[in-house]
């Protein structure tokens, strides 16, 4: 899946949700979890962006299946990436800012 843009996949072919997350006034974004081979969250790669998101990015065309470690690499040094991480691989919920 990794370089598609989410428009592409079966599940959301319908425009109905790509449609929506579109229009929304605040950033969206959509990844997919990459993990290593024990399951443990390591990095996300992009899969979409909406209006919103695409304005804060210096090349929105060329982020699309990036990774988001790449993309932000704020939230490295802040401690949210390492938050995202832990969610993804323990699923205990998280609240706050991402």
């Amino acid at each position: 899946m990794a370089g598609k843009d989410l428009a592409d996949q079966a599940e959301f072919q319908d425009g109905h949700l790509l449609a929506v997350l579109e229009n929304l006034p605040d950033a969206v974004t959509v990844s997919q979890a990459l993990r290593e081979g024990s399951g443990q969250a390591v990095d996300m790669r992009l899969l979409f962006m909406n209006a919103a998101a695409r304005q804060a990015q210096a090349n929105p065309e060329k982020a699309i299946g990036r990774l988001c470690s790449e993309l932000w690499p704020g939230m490295l040094t802040n401690g949210t990436f390492a938050a995202c991480m832990e969610v993804l691989s323990t699923g205990k919920p998280a609240s706050g800012a991402f």
